[in-house]
Protein backbone atom coordinates (compact mmCIF):
# COMPACT_ATOMS: atom_id res chain seq x y z
CA UNK A 1 0.00 0.00 0.00
CA UNK A 2 1.58 3.05 -1.16
CA UNK A 3 1.87 6.25 1.61
CA UNK A 4 -0.30 8.17 -0.45
CA UNK A 5 -3.36 5.82 0.02
CA UNK A 6 -2.58 5.00 3.61
CA UNK A 7 -2.88 8.93 4.46
CA UNK A 8 -6.08 9.48 2.02
CA UNK A 9 -7.78 6.35 3.78
CA UNK A 10 -10.41 7.15 5.94
CA UNK A 11 -11.87 5.53 9.48
CA UNK A 12 -15.09 4.35 10.37
CA UNK A 13 -17.44 4.86 13.44
CA UNK A 14 -18.65 1.58 14.96
CA UNK A 15 -21.82 1.98 17.08
CA UNK A 16 -21.41 1.29 20.81
CA UNK A 17 -23.56 -1.98 21.87
CA UNK A 18 -24.79 -0.39 24.43
CA UNK A 19 -24.86 1.36 27.23
CA UNK A 20 -21.35 1.65 29.56
CA UNK A 21 -22.33 0.34 33.09
CA UNK A 22 -20.57 3.13 35.47
CA UNK A 23 -20.53 2.11 38.86
CA UNK A 24 -19.59 4.47 42.10
CA UNK A 25 -15.79 3.90 42.51
CA UNK A 26 -13.38 5.48 45.43
CA UNK A 27 -10.09 7.35 44.16
CA UNK A 28 -7.20 5.54 45.74
CA UNK A 29 -5.30 7.28 48.63
CA UNK A 30 -2.18 5.92 47.41
CA UNK A 31 -2.40 7.80 43.87
CA UNK A 32 0.54 9.97 43.60
CA UNK A 33 2.43 11.86 40.63
CA UNK A 34 4.14 9.68 38.00
CA UNK A 35 7.75 8.71 38.26
CA UNK A 36 10.03 11.93 37.85
CA UNK A 37 10.54 12.90 34.01
CA UNK A 38 14.32 12.22 33.11
CA UNK A 39 16.19 14.78 31.11
CA UNK A 40 16.63 13.16 27.84
CA UNK A 41 13.09 11.99 27.54
CA UNK A 42 10.32 13.69 29.73
CA UNK A 43 6.92 13.04 30.74
CA UNK A 44 4.11 12.00 29.75
CA UNK A 45 3.70 9.21 27.07
CA UNK A 46 6.56 8.74 25.72
CA UNK A 47 6.66 5.08 24.98
CA UNK A 48 4.57 1.61 24.71
CA UNK A 49 5.11 1.49 28.60
CA UNK A 50 3.75 5.45 29.08
CA UNK A 51 7.33 6.02 30.49
CA UNK A 52 11.40 5.00 30.47
CA UNK A 53 10.11 3.21 33.47
CA UNK A 54 8.13 1.38 31.88
CA UNK A 55 5.03 2.02 33.94
CA UNK A 56 2.01 1.96 32.22
CA UNK A 57 0.85 4.52 34.17
CA UNK A 58 -0.40 7.49 32.41
CA UNK A 59 -0.87 10.62 33.47
CA UNK A 60 -4.33 11.27 31.11
CA UNK A 61 -7.85 9.77 31.94
CA UNK A 62 -9.56 7.01 30.64
CA UNK A 63 -13.27 6.77 29.14
CA UNK A 64 -15.99 6.87 32.24
CA UNK A 65 -18.89 7.77 30.59
CA UNK A 66 -22.36 5.53 29.60
CA UNK A 67 -21.97 6.48 26.34
CA UNK A 68 -19.04 6.20 23.98
CA UNK A 69 -17.80 6.84 20.95
CA UNK A 70 -16.07 4.14 18.77
CA UNK A 71 -13.44 5.03 15.49
CA UNK A 72 -11.92 2.11 13.98
CA UNK A 73 -9.29 3.35 11.24
CA UNK A 74 -8.48 0.05 9.24
CA UNK A 75 -5.67 -0.24 6.72
CA UNK A 76 -7.89 -2.27 4.13
CA UNK A 77 -5.28 -3.01 1.77
CA UNK A 78 -3.13 -5.29 3.71
CA UNK A 79 -4.35 -8.64 4.04
CA UNK A 80 -2.20 -9.71 7.05
CA UNK A 81 -1.90 -7.23 9.15
CA UNK A 82 -2.01 -3.43 9.33
CA UNK A 83 -1.30 -3.10 13.28
CA UNK A 84 -0.18 -0.54 15.25
CA UNK A 85 1.23 -2.39 18.47
CA UNK A 86 2.00 1.04 20.16
CA UNK A 87 1.15 4.77 20.48
CA UNK A 88 3.17 8.22 21.94
CA UNK A 89 1.58 11.19 22.61
CA UNK A 90 4.21 14.04 22.73
CA UNK A 91 4.27 17.30 24.34
CA UNK A 92 1.63 18.94 21.92
CA UNK A 93 -0.61 16.16 21.96
CA UNK A 94 -0.20 14.99 19.04
CA UNK A 95 -0.98 11.24 18.49
CA UNK A 96 1.49 9.22 16.93
CA UNK A 97 1.92 5.22 15.45
CA UNK A 98 3.55 3.04 13.63
CA UNK A 99 1.56 0.97 11.34
CA UNK A 100 3.07 -2.49 10.47
CA UNK A 101 1.61 -4.00 7.46
CA UNK A 102 2.45 -7.20 4.85
CA UNK A 103 4.89 -5.21 2.72
CA UNK A 104 5.27 -2.05 4.56
CA UNK A 105 6.29 0.26 7.58
CA UNK A 106 4.98 3.76 8.25
CA UNK A 107 5.33 6.32 10.61
CA UNK A 108 2.31 7.99 11.04
CA UNK A 109 0.50 11.32 12.94
CA UNK A 110 -3.47 10.61 12.96
CA UNK A 111 -5.81 13.21 14.22
CA UNK A 112 -6.81 12.53 17.57
CA UNK A 113 -10.62 12.65 17.05
CA UNK A 114 -11.19 11.26 13.23
CA UNK A 115 -8.08 8.95 13.51
CA UNK A 116 -7.57 9.70 10.16
CA UNK A 117 -3.30 9.69 8.90
CA UNK A 118 -2.48 13.39 8.46
CA UNK A 119 1.19 12.60 8.11
CA UNK A 120 2.98 9.60 7.33
CA UNK A 121 6.92 8.60 7.00
CA UNK A 122 7.83 5.28 4.88
CA UNK A 123 10.40 3.38 7.59
CA UNK A 124 12.21 0.05 6.17
CA UNK A 125 9.57 -2.72 6.03
CA UNK A 126 9.65 -6.17 8.00
CA UNK A 127 10.42 -8.85 5.26
CA UNK A 128 7.73 -10.86 5.79
CA UNK A 129 6.06 -12.30 2.89
CA UNK A 130 2.94 -13.19 2.48
CA UNK A 131 3.13 -16.94 1.97
CA UNK A 132 5.54 -16.60 5.14
CA UNK A 133 2.15 -14.84 7.26
CA UNK A 134 0.11 -17.94 6.03
CA UNK A 135 1.91 -21.04 7.34
CA UNK A 136 4.62 -19.36 10.25
CA UNK A 137 2.21 -16.60 11.93
CA UNK A 138 4.10 -16.65 15.14
CA UNK A 139 6.69 -15.18 13.15
CA UNK A 140 4.52 -12.03 12.57
CA UNK A 141 4.03 -11.81 16.23
CA UNK A 142 7.17 -13.06 18.27
CA UNK A 143 9.21 -10.52 16.61
CA UNK A 144 8.99 -7.28 17.76
CA UNK A 145 12.01 -5.57 15.54
CA UNK A 146 11.48 -2.63 13.66
CA UNK A 147 9.58 0.08 15.73
CA UNK A 148 7.56 -1.66 17.88
CA UNK A 149 9.48 -0.11 20.95
CA UNK A 150 9.57 3.69 19.39
CA UNK A 151 10.34 6.41 22.07
CA UNK A 152 9.71 10.18 21.66
CA UNK A 153 12.30 12.32 23.17
CA UNK A 154 12.26 15.55 25.34
CA UNK A 155 11.86 17.32 21.69
CA UNK A 156 9.04 15.40 20.42
CA UNK A 157 11.11 13.59 18.13
CA UNK A 158 10.36 9.96 17.42
CA UNK A 159 13.13 7.74 17.79
CA UNK A 160 12.88 4.23 16.23
CA UNK A 161 15.07 1.17 15.74
CA UNK A 162 14.40 0.31 12.00
CA UNK A 163 14.80 -3.54 10.50
CA UNK A 164 17.94 -2.69 9.32
CA UNK A 165 19.57 -2.33 12.41
CA UNK A 166 19.32 2.10 12.07
CA UNK A 167 18.17 4.39 14.95
CA UNK A 168 16.58 6.98 12.54
CA UNK A 169 15.92 10.47 14.83
CA UNK A 170 12.56 11.83 13.52
CA UNK A 171 11.69 15.63 13.64
CA UNK A 172 8.40 16.84 13.21
CA UNK A 173 8.04 20.05 10.95
CA UNK A 174 4.93 21.44 11.54
CA UNK A 175 5.51 24.41 9.39
CA UNK A 176 6.67 22.19 6.34
CA UNK A 177 3.05 20.02 5.90
CA UNK A 178 4.57 18.20 2.60
CA UNK A 179 7.38 17.03 4.42
CA UNK A 180 6.00 16.85 7.80
CA UNK A 181 8.57 14.04 9.44
CA UNK A 182 12.37 15.12 8.86
CA UNK A 183 14.40 12.22 9.46
CA UNK A 184 17.68 13.89 11.35
CA UNK A 185 20.19 10.45 11.56
CA UNK A 186 19.91 7.37 10.90
CA UNK A 187 22.97 6.05 13.36
CA UNK A 188 23.56 2.58 12.17
CA UNK A 189 23.95 0.04 15.61
CA UNK A 190 27.28 -2.22 15.67
CA UNK A 191 25.64 -5.47 15.10
CA UNK A 192 25.62 -8.44 12.73
CA UNK A 193 23.28 -8.35 9.74
CA UNK A 194 22.08 -11.90 10.81
CA UNK A 195 20.66 -9.44 14.56
CA UNK A 196 17.77 -7.36 15.09
CA UNK A 197 16.96 -4.20 16.80
CA UNK A 198 14.08 -4.28 19.16
CA UNK A 199 14.40 -1.30 21.73
CA UNK A 200 16.12 1.96 22.34
CA UNK A 201 16.47 5.23 24.68
CA UNK A 202 18.42 7.94 25.00
CA UNK A 203 21.08 7.63 26.92
CA UNK A 204 20.77 10.07 30.02
CA UNK A 205 22.84 13.21 30.52
CA UNK A 206 21.99 15.02 33.51
CA UNK A 207 23.98 18.06 32.32
CA UNK A 208 22.86 18.21 28.81
CA UNK A 209 19.74 17.49 26.93
CA UNK A 210 21.14 18.67 23.42
CA UNK A 211 19.21 20.39 20.88
CA UNK A 212 16.09 19.80 18.53
CA UNK A 213 18.58 19.73 15.43
CA UNK A 214 21.14 17.62 17.29
CA UNK A 215 21.61 13.25 18.77
CA UNK A 216 21.07 12.87 22.03
CA UNK A 217 24.56 14.35 23.93
CA UNK A 218 25.65 10.56 25.16
CA UNK A 219 24.26 8.71 22.15
CA UNK A 220 21.30 5.82 22.39
CA UNK A 221 21.09 2.76 23.97
CA UNK A 222 20.12 -0.46 21.76
CA UNK A 223 19.23 -3.92 22.68
CA UNK A 224 18.57 -6.68 20.23
CA UNK A 225 17.28 -10.53 19.83
CA UNK A 226 20.17 -11.99 20.10
CA UNK A 227 21.25 -10.38 23.04
CA UNK A 228 23.32 -7.37 22.49
CA UNK A 229 23.47 -4.12 24.47
CA UNK A 230 25.32 -0.92 23.03
CA UNK A 231 25.07 2.81 22.02
CA UNK A 232 24.61 4.28 18.69
CA UNK A 233 26.22 7.59 17.99
CA UNK A 234 26.84 9.91 15.06
CA UNK A 235 30.16 9.43 13.33
CA UNK A 236 31.59 12.54 14.28
CA UNK A 237 30.62 12.27 18.24
CA UNK A 238 33.57 9.86 18.73
CA UNK A 239 34.84 7.94 20.83
CA UNK A 240 32.67 4.65 19.60
CA UNK A 241 31.34 2.43 22.35
CA UNK A 242 31.91 -1.42 21.92
CA UNK A 243 29.08 -2.90 22.16
CA UNK A 244 28.60 -6.39 24.59
CA UNK A 245 27.25 -9.92 24.13
CA UNK A 246 24.81 -11.66 27.17
CA UNK A 247 24.75 -14.89 24.98
CA UNK A 248 21.33 -14.93 25.93
CA UNK A 249 18.39 -13.53 23.81
CA UNK A 250 15.62 -10.48 24.64
CA UNK A 251 12.75 -10.79 23.95
CA UNK A 252 11.03 -7.65 25.62
CA UNK A 253 11.97 -3.77 25.71
CA UNK A 254 14.35 -2.17 28.08
CA UNK A 255 13.66 0.02 31.05
CA UNK A 256 15.50 3.61 32.39
CA UNK A 257 16.43 5.20 35.25
CA UNK A 258 18.39 7.64 36.92
CA UNK A 259 20.25 3.80 38.21
CA UNK A 260 21.23 3.19 34.49
CA UNK A 261 19.40 1.14 31.84
CA UNK A 262 17.85 -2.39 32.74
CA UNK A 263 17.30 -5.36 30.60
CA UNK A 264 15.51 -8.61 31.00
CA UNK A 265 17.08 -11.25 28.68
CA UNK A 266 16.16 -14.71 28.49
CA UNK A 267 17.87 -15.94 31.82
CA UNK A 268 18.61 -12.93 33.75
CA UNK A 269 17.82 -9.55 34.95
CA UNK A 270 20.82 -7.12 34.00
CA UNK A 271 21.32 -3.14 34.84
CA UNK A 272 23.93 -1.23 32.96
CA UNK A 273 25.98 2.26 32.94
CA UNK A 274 28.02 4.04 30.66
CA UNK A 275 31.49 4.79 32.05
CA UNK A 276 34.78 5.73 31.54
CA UNK A 277 33.83 5.37 27.62
CA UNK A 278 32.73 1.09 27.92
CA UNK A 279 29.32 0.05 28.80
CA UNK A 280 29.45 -1.34 32.70
CA UNK A 281 27.78 -4.20 33.61
CA UNK A 282 26.43 -3.22 37.60
CA UNK A 283 24.96 -6.85 38.22
CA UNK A 284 23.32 -9.54 36.87
CA UNK A 285 21.00 -11.51 38.38
CA UNK A 286 19.46 -15.08 37.02
CA UNK A 287 15.81 -16.05 37.32
CA UNK A 288 13.62 -18.95 36.38
CA UNK A 289 13.29 -19.28 32.61
CA UNK A 290 10.95 -22.16 32.40
CA UNK A 291 10.06 -23.37 28.90
CA UNK A 292 7.35 -22.25 26.36
CA UNK A 293 3.96 -21.43 27.36
CA UNK A 294 0.87 -20.52 25.50
CA UNK A 295 0.68 -16.63 26.29
CA UNK A 296 4.11 -16.10 25.92
CA UNK A 297 5.97 -14.35 22.63
CA UNK A 298 9.67 -16.24 23.57
CA UNK A 299 10.90 -17.94 26.40
CA UNK A 300 11.99 -16.72 29.53
CA UNK A 301 10.45 -13.32 30.92
CA UNK A 302 7.47 -12.25 28.97
CA UNK A 303 7.39 -8.93 30.82
CA UNK A 304 9.73 -5.44 30.23
CA UNK A 305 11.11 -4.29 33.50
CA UNK A 306 8.66 -2.19 35.30
CA UNK A 307 10.95 0.21 37.72
CA UNK A 308 9.31 1.63 40.47
CA UNK A 309 10.91 4.71 40.71
CA UNK A 310 14.97 4.61 41.48
CA UNK A 311 14.31 1.78 44.16
CA UNK A 312 12.86 -1.34 42.55
CA UNK A 313 12.56 -3.41 39.55
CA UNK A 314 9.83 -6.18 38.58
CA UNK A 315 9.86 -8.45 36.24
CA UNK A 316 7.74 -12.05 35.74
CA UNK A 317 9.38 -15.06 36.07
CA UNK A 318 8.34 -18.23 34.06
CA UNK A 319 7.98 -20.72 36.39
CA UNK A 320 5.07 -23.05 36.48
CA UNK A 321 3.06 -20.93 38.44
CA UNK A 322 4.87 -17.31 37.33
CA UNK A 323 6.22 -15.37 40.72
CA UNK A 324 6.41 -11.96 40.49
CA UNK A 325 9.91 -11.08 41.01
CA UNK A 326 10.76 -8.47 43.00
CA UNK A 327 14.72 -7.05 42.87
CA UNK A 328 16.64 -3.90 44.38
CA UNK A 329 17.33 -1.55 41.45
CA UNK A 330 20.82 -1.22 42.44
CA UNK A 331 22.38 -3.79 43.67
CA UNK A 332 20.31 -6.60 41.49
CA UNK A 333 19.66 -8.95 44.73
CA UNK A 334 16.51 -11.03 44.83
CA UNK A 335 14.10 -8.89 47.06
CA UNK A 336 10.78 -11.76 47.10
CA UNK A 337 9.31 -13.96 44.46
CA UNK A 338 5.43 -14.01 45.17
CA UNK A 339 3.48 -16.97 42.58
CA UNK A 340 0.50 -15.64 41.20
CA UNK A 341 -2.54 -17.40 39.39
CA UNK A 342 -1.84 -20.48 40.70
CA UNK A 343 -6.02 -21.42 41.08
CA UNK A 344 -6.04 -20.59 36.78
CA UNK A 345 -5.81 -22.94 34.46
CA UNK A 346 -2.10 -21.44 33.54
CA UNK A 347 0.19 -18.45 34.84
CA UNK A 348 2.12 -16.45 32.87
CA UNK A 349 2.56 -12.73 31.50
CA UNK A 350 3.34 -11.07 28.00
CA UNK A 351 3.25 -7.64 29.32
CA UNK A 352 4.74 -5.21 31.19
CA UNK A 353 3.28 -4.95 35.05
CA UNK A 354 1.73 -1.63 36.13
CA UNK A 355 4.16 0.35 38.47
CA UNK A 356 3.12 2.74 40.65
CA UNK A 357 4.10 4.34 43.94
CA UNK A 358 5.00 0.53 45.87
CA UNK A 359 2.36 -1.01 43.83
CA UNK A 360 2.70 -3.73 40.71
CA UNK A 361 -0.35 -4.89 39.16
CA UNK A 362 -0.11 -8.18 36.99
CA UNK A 363 -2.37 -9.44 34.92
CA UNK A 364 -2.39 -13.13 33.31
CA UNK A 365 -2.01 -13.41 29.49
CA UNK A 366 -2.08 -17.30 29.39
CA UNK A 367 -3.43 -19.39 27.18
CA UNK A 368 -3.67 -16.26 24.04
CA UNK A 369 -1.29 -16.86 20.90
CA UNK A 370 -2.78 -14.98 18.37
CA UNK A 371 -5.90 -13.75 16.22
CA UNK A 372 -5.63 -16.91 13.76
CA UNK A 373 -5.48 -19.35 16.97
CA UNK A 374 -8.43 -17.97 19.08
CA UNK A 375 -9.95 -21.95 18.77
CA UNK A 376 -7.08 -23.10 20.83
CA UNK A 377 -7.73 -20.03 23.58
CA UNK A 378 -7.16 -21.31 27.02
CA UNK A 379 -9.30 -18.51 29.31
CA UNK A 380 -6.77 -17.79 32.34
CA UNK A 381 -8.08 -14.78 33.39
CA UNK A 382 -6.53 -12.80 36.53
CA UNK A 383 -5.82 -9.81 37.79
CA UNK A 384 -3.70 -8.75 41.22
CA UNK A 385 -1.50 -5.86 42.81
CA UNK A 386 0.91 -6.53 44.81
CA UNK A 387 2.47 -3.94 47.18
CA UNK A 388 6.11 -3.56 48.48
CA UNK A 389 6.64 -3.29 52.23
CA UNK A 390 8.90 -0.76 52.91
CA UNK A 391 10.06 -2.21 56.13
CA UNK A 392 10.69 -5.91 55.11
CA UNK A 393 11.01 -5.04 51.45
CA UNK A 394 8.70 -8.03 50.44
CA UNK A 395 5.66 -8.27 48.21
CA UNK A 396 2.00 -8.26 49.95
CA UNK A 397 -1.23 -8.72 47.96
CA UNK A 398 -3.68 -6.30 48.50
CA UNK A 399 -6.15 -7.34 46.58
CA UNK A 400 -6.75 -10.23 43.40
CA UNK A 401 -9.59 -10.40 41.03
CA UNK A 402 -9.80 -13.65 39.54
CA UNK A 403 -12.40 -13.10 36.96
CA UNK A 404 -10.76 -10.10 35.43
CA UNK A 405 -10.16 -11.45 31.69
CA UNK A 406 -7.36 -9.23 29.89
CA UNK A 407 -6.80 -11.56 27.19
CA UNK A 408 -3.46 -9.47 25.29
CA UNK A 409 -3.69 -6.21 25.41
CA UNK A 410 -1.67 -4.39 28.58
CA UNK A 411 -3.38 -2.82 31.39
CA UNK A 412 -2.99 0.66 31.60
CA UNK A 413 -3.34 2.94 35.13
CA UNK A 414 -5.01 6.33 34.97
CA UNK A 415 -3.36 8.71 37.53
CA UNK A 416 -6.10 10.90 37.17
CA UNK A 417 -9.00 8.95 38.27
CA UNK A 418 -7.32 5.54 39.54
CA UNK A 419 -8.91 2.69 37.04
CA UNK A 420 -6.93 0.35 35.46
CA UNK A 421 -8.46 0.12 31.64
CA UNK A 422 -8.18 -3.48 29.86
CA UNK A 423 -9.45 -4.64 26.86
CA UNK A 424 -11.14 -7.50 28.13
CA UNK A 425 -12.94 -10.62 25.86
CA UNK A 426 -15.75 -12.87 27.39
CA UNK A 427 -17.41 -15.95 24.76
CA UNK A 428 -21.09 -15.89 24.51
CA UNK A 429 -20.55 -18.90 22.39
CA UNK A 430 -17.29 -20.45 22.28
CA UNK A 431 -15.72 -21.32 18.99
CA UNK A 432 -15.79 -25.91 18.84
CA UNK A 433 -12.51 -26.89 16.84
CA UNK A 434 -14.05 -30.42 15.80
CA UNK A 435 -17.65 -29.37 14.84
CA UNK A 436 -19.19 -28.02 11.92
CA UNK A 437 -17.78 -25.16 9.71
CA UNK A 438 -20.31 -22.57 11.30
CA UNK A 439 -19.07 -23.56 15.06
CA UNK A 440 -15.77 -23.23 14.89
CA UNK A 441 -15.88 -19.63 14.66
CA UNK A 442 -17.76 -18.37 18.08
CA UNK A 443 -19.45 -15.68 19.38
CA UNK A 444 -17.65 -13.11 21.63
CA UNK A 445 -18.26 -9.82 23.57
CA UNK A 446 -15.31 -7.65 23.68
CA UNK A 447 -15.43 -4.18 26.27
CA UNK A 448 -13.11 -1.80 27.06
CA UNK A 449 -13.33 -2.53 31.19
CA UNK A 450 -12.18 -0.16 33.99
CA UNK A 451 -10.65 -1.66 37.46
CA UNK A 452 -10.46 0.44 40.62
CA UNK A 453 -7.15 0.30 41.71
CA UNK A 454 -7.74 0.85 45.20
CA UNK A 455 -10.28 -2.17 46.01
CA UNK A 456 -9.75 -4.28 42.12
CA UNK A 457 -13.68 -3.84 41.46
CA UNK A 458 -14.70 -4.02 38.01
CA UNK A 459 -16.72 -0.07 37.84
CA UNK A 460 -16.87 0.47 34.24
CA UNK A 461 -17.60 -1.44 31.65
CA UNK A 462 -18.09 -0.11 27.47
CA UNK A 463 -19.31 -2.86 25.54
CA UNK A 464 -17.31 -2.29 21.74
CA UNK A 465 -17.95 -5.29 19.82
CA UNK A 466 -20.37 -8.48 20.20
CA UNK A 467 -21.44 -10.92 17.55
CA UNK A 468 -19.27 -13.74 15.27
CA UNK A 469 -16.26 -13.49 16.17
CA UNK A 470 -13.80 -11.76 13.33
CA UNK A 471 -9.70 -10.84 13.62
CA UNK A 472 -10.42 -7.46 13.36
CA UNK A 473 -11.80 -7.23 16.72
CA UNK A 474 -8.76 -8.61 18.17
CA UNK A 475 -5.44 -6.70 18.74
CA UNK A 476 -3.04 -9.32 18.48
CA UNK A 477 -0.99 -7.87 21.63
CA UNK A 478 -1.44 -4.44 20.28
CA UNK A 479 -1.39 -1.40 23.07
CA UNK A 480 -3.98 0.30 24.56
CA UNK A 481 -2.60 3.96 25.16
CA UNK A 482 -4.75 6.54 27.40
CA UNK A 483 -5.20 10.06 25.67
CA UNK A 484 -6.56 13.45 26.63
CA UNK A 485 -10.56 14.34 27.34
CA UNK A 486 -10.70 10.87 28.19
CA UNK A 487 -9.84 8.95 25.28
CA UNK A 488 -8.37 5.39 24.95
CA UNK A 489 -6.54 4.51 22.09
CA UNK A 490 -5.86 0.65 21.13
CA UNK A 491 -4.14 -0.93 18.28
CA UNK A 492 -5.99 -3.48 16.60
CA UNK A 493 -5.19 -6.39 14.37
CA UNK A 494 -5.72 -4.64 11.24
CA UNK A 495 -5.77 -0.43 12.36
CA UNK A 496 -6.59 1.62 15.12
CA UNK A 497 -9.53 1.95 17.50
CA UNK A 498 -10.32 4.92 19.92
CA UNK A 499 -12.76 4.87 22.48
CA UNK A 500 -14.32 8.22 23.39
CA UNK A 501 -17.26 9.89 25.63
CA UNK A 502 -19.61 11.49 23.83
Amino acid sequence: MALKDVLASKPKKVKAPSDARVLPYTVSPDLGPPNPPLPQVGSGTRTMHEDVYASDSSVWPGPYAKRCEITYWQNQAAKFAGICPSFGIDSQGRVLTISFSAGSTTLLRLHPHTLEPLYGLALPPRSVSAFKALFDIDRVFKSTSGGSYFVIDIHDRIVVPTIDNEIWVIAQRPDRPSRYFEVLYRLKADIPADDKLTSCMPVMDTKNVGSPDKAAPLGYWFITEAGRVGIARPPTQAPQIPTIQLGEPIGNSCSMSRNGLIVVSEGALYRFELGAGKILQKFRTPYDPGVPKPGLLAPGSGTTPTLLGDDYVAIGDNSPVMNVCLFDQRTGELLDEHPVFADQPGSACENSFVGHGRSIVAGNTFGYMNPFQIDKLVKSPGLIRLDVDPTTRRLVKKWYARDVDLMSSTPKLSLQNGLIYIYAMKWIQKPKPDGKLAERKGVWRWSLIGVDFATGNVVYDQPVFEGPQRQEHDNGWATLTLGPSGTAYLGMWRGVMRIAPV
